[in-house]
């Protein structure tokens, strides 16, 4: 008899168990749902007002990532005692409207110095997923040579990376 009580008592002790961790999670899932707990929703972010696309490719053709968004930002952030403005000029020859991943860009840019200089790059090219590794790699090399000119008391009007 006192294995039959055992077993009853742990299958209703079981069952207790499931209700409460059931309602638990539709509650946790109910607060949730009112902003109680962390938001899914991330908040919007916008590209630096120090970028400024010139080429046939604009900033909405290109359709960046909010992470992609979020490094050139910081890459604007940390270059923002030498370089303070970048025109850049994006094109794709054959060009149906969408843009993949895959798709072979040609850019140049131009950085305007706070020396009133500017870093210019000759045309290069790039598949559209490099693009922004590319953007901060130059935006670094271009800071750090404006930086090793002020240091060496060198003026320049263009620079050329």
């Amino acid at each position: 008899m006192s294995r039959k009580a055992g077993l009853w008592i742990a299958l209703v002790w079981g069952g207790v168990f499931c209700v409460f961790a059931l309602a638990g999670g539709m509650g946790a899932g109910y607060f949730a749902n009112k902003g109680f707990f962390f938001s899914t929703i991330q908040p919007a972010v916008s590209l630096s007002g120090k970028y400024s696309f010139s080429g046939p490719l604009k900033e909405k053709d290109l359709k960046f990532s909010r992470l992609e968004i979020i490094t050139l930002n910081n890459s604007a952030w940390r270059t923002r005692d030498v370089l303070i403005g970048m025109d850049i000029q994006v094109e794709v020859d054959p060009w149906d409207g969408r843009m993949d991943g895959d798709d072979l860009l040609q850019y140049t840019f131009e950085f305007n110095t706070s020396d009133g200089g500017m870093v210019k790059t000759w045309p290069k090219e790039t598949m559209r997923k490099r693009l922004v590794r590319e953007l901060e790699r130059h935006l670094d090399t271009a800071a750090d040579e404006c930086r090793r000119c002020r240091e060496k008391k060198v003026d320049f009007k263009a620079l050329y990376i």
